[in-house]
């Protein structure tokens, strides 16, 4: 956010792709996430009231892992994502309390 408030070079923004005067370009890929507990959803920041889902029912939804545990072959997930890692069941449960306050 802060290379397009402050007209920076992109292309030093690790994990992005974009569209500049010479084409589409990639980064090299961002820091894995290693601590998904370290970031917090900013519900706060939500107007839930804009989102319905399921017949007009308000739902969100909250990623408590990312990866995958599993080693398939037939799968393609393990290109796009590295090895599992989740976040802690306490402070996930307590995320969604704090979703269903927001909404």
């Amino acid at each position: 956010m802060r290379a397009l408030e402050h007209h920076g070079d992109l292309g030093a923004v690790a994990g992005i792709a974009f569209h500049d005067r010479h084409g589409p370009r990639a980064t090299q890929p961002a820091p894995v996430i290693r601590d998904l507990d370290a970031y917090r959803v900013g519900w706060e920041l939500i107007d839930h009231a804009r989102y319905s889902y399921w017949g007009g029912l308000r739902a969100v939804v909250v990623q408590f892992s990312r990866g995958c545990p599993h080693l398939c072959n037939y799968c393609g997930q393990r290109g796009f994502w590295t090895r599992w890692r989740h976040r802690d069941p306490v402070r996930f449960e307590g995320a969604g309390a704090g979703a269903s306050r927001a909404a």
